[in-house]
Order: C-alpha cells, then sequence, then structure tokens
C-alpha cells in the first residue's frame, strides 16, 4: 500500500513539473510573438516581399490560388471537417454498445469543444481589435496608421479587427487532436499536431501573401490555440482526478462483503454460533 501510494505521489510531482514547464514555455512563446510585432522590423519587412510598390496593392490579393482555394475552399473544407468530428462525438455518446466508436467518446467531444472554443477565442480577440490588415494600412496603399502591439491606438488606426489572424485558426485549432490523443496514442497526437502546424501556417502566410495579415497575427493565432487546447486539457485532468478520487472514497466507505454478513449474524468478527 505505501509503494502505491509513493508512486502516485510521485506521479503527480511529476505532472506538476510537465505543467509547470509547458506553462513557462508558452509564457516565453509569447514574450517572442510580442517582442517579434514590438522590437523588429520582420512584419513590415516579410508583407513588403508581397507587395507591387509600383501599383500599390498586392499582387496576389485576388489571385484564384491563394483568395479562393487557400482562404474560401480551405475555410470550408475545415469546416466539413468539424462537422464531421461533431457528428462523431454525438454517435459516441449515444451508442449503447461499447464499440470502437464508443470508445472513443471522451477524445471526441474534446476534440470538438475545444477547437471550436479555440476558433471562437481568436475570432472574440479578434473582433475587439484596433490594429489593422496591411493592406489597410498607408504603407500599403491604405489609409490607416501603422502601430505595435501595446502601444496607444494613432487617430487613424484603420478599421481595425485584424489581430490575430482568424484564417490561421483553421488549422491551429486542431491542436486540440494533440492533447486528446497524447495519452492514448502518442505516435498518432504527434502526427495530428505536425499537421495542424502545417495546415495553419499554410492558412496564416496564405493571408500574408495576400496582404491580409502580418506574421505576427499568425503565430499569434497558433499561440491561443495552444493556451485553450492546454486549459481545456488540465480542466478535463482536473475533472477526471476528482472523480476517481470521488469513487475511490465511497469504494472505502462502503463495507466488505465479509463484514456485512458477521454483522447481518449478529456475532462481530466471526461467525453466528448461537
Amino acid at each position: 500500500m505505501e509503494l502505491r501510494q509513493q508512486a502516485t505521489e510521485d506521479r503527480s510531482r511529476l505532472r506538476e513539473q510537465a505543467v509547470t514547464l509547458h506553462a513557462l514555455a508558452m509564457a516565453v512563446s509569447g514574450m517572442l510573438i510580442v517582442a517579434m510585432n514590438r522590437y523588429s522590423s520582420a512584419d513590415l519587412a516579410l508583407s513588403r516581399v508581397f507587395f507591387d510598390d509600383a501599383n500599390r496593392v498586392f499582387s496576389w490579393r485576388h489571385d484564384p490560388l491563394w483568395s479562393l482555394v487557400l482562404h474560401d475552399g480551405l475555410k470550408l473544407l475545415v469546416t466539413a471537417a468539424w462537422l464531421v468530428v461533431f457528428s462523431l462525438a454525438v454517435a459516441a455518446w449515444r451508442s449503447r454498445h461499447s464499440g470502437q466508436l464508443a470508445s472513443w467518446r471522451h477524445e471526441l467531444s474534446f476534440v470538438a469543444a475545444v477547437s471550436l472554443a479555440s476558433a471562437l477565442a481568436v475570432t472574440l480577440i479578434k473582433g475587439q481589435s484596433m490594429h489593422s490588415c496591411p493592406w489597410s494600412l498607408a504603407e500599403f496603399g491604405g489609409t490607416g496608421t501603422y502601430f505595435r502591439l501595446f502601444d496607444p491606438a494613432p487617430p487613424s488606426p484603420g478599421p481595425g479587427r485584424c489581430l490575430p489572424s482568424g484564417h490561421a485558426s483553421v488549422g491551429f485549432m486542431w491542436i486540440a487532436a494533440y492533447f486528446a490523443l497524447r495519452v492514448r496514442r502518442p505516435a498518432l497526437a504527434r502526427v495530428s499536431l505536425l499537421a495542424s502546424l502545417l495546415l495553419g501556417l499554410l492558412a496564416g502566410f496564405a493571408q500574408v501573401v495576400r496582404g491580409a495579415h502580418f506574421a505576427s497575427h499568425v503565430l499569434l493565432t497558433a499561440w491561443i490555440c495552444w493556451c485553450v487546447a492546454l486549459i481545456g486539457d488540465l480542466a478535463c485532468r482536473s475533472l477526471r482526478g476528482r472523480r476517481a478520487a470521488r469513487l475511490t472514497s465511497e469504494g472505502r466507505n462502503q463495507p466488505r462483503l465479509g463484514d456485512a454478513r458477521e454483522a447481518a449474524a449478529g456475532v462481530p468478527g466471526g461467525r453466528n454460533e448461537g
């Protein structure tokens, strides 16, 4: 019993250390993204690569590949994929048998809920932002004034609502799948993580090419989606831990079968010999 308790305490300590390191990594990466926007010219320099200074337009803003395929088409494809995952989660919970689909109900529900929460978080933050898209700024043919993160908004910032990148979330929202699978299927979790990062970077790069976002907007979206997935994972683990502790406590409080028989016989600790 003591060895089992010690092993449980060791696992708990390791989990706490892993969470601390994860939180530290997220804090450092977040500061690096902010520093990229505030203290470097990387955003402006990369966007200028795709800007036609002679005509004062982003040359590929309306190009079919970047606009129709990698923006509109990709958005529709990911929406359909999310609906499939949601439908599978509902079917898994409605299944009356412990089949293959039912055994994945928790993972499917986590991916459906957390991916949606990630996309909504990005959308809500973007809706409150006063930062405008590159194509709306004076540097790139628009009228808005460029300003950096945490700087006071200028008198004419433009239409705003452009930070972070909403479209990049169509890929980064699937970071949720990594957290859902990393314990049960670690190899598949790593593959899903790589796929979600590549899809998010592709979607974000398409928007940079079109002049719809700066690179830091895309990276900030990845950071937000990862934070939402991490918070969701910690919340689910906490709920499972509390449930397990409650069941263990209830099990200890229940009388053993032998004790119940002895009590019924009226002789504590022995048979009824009366």
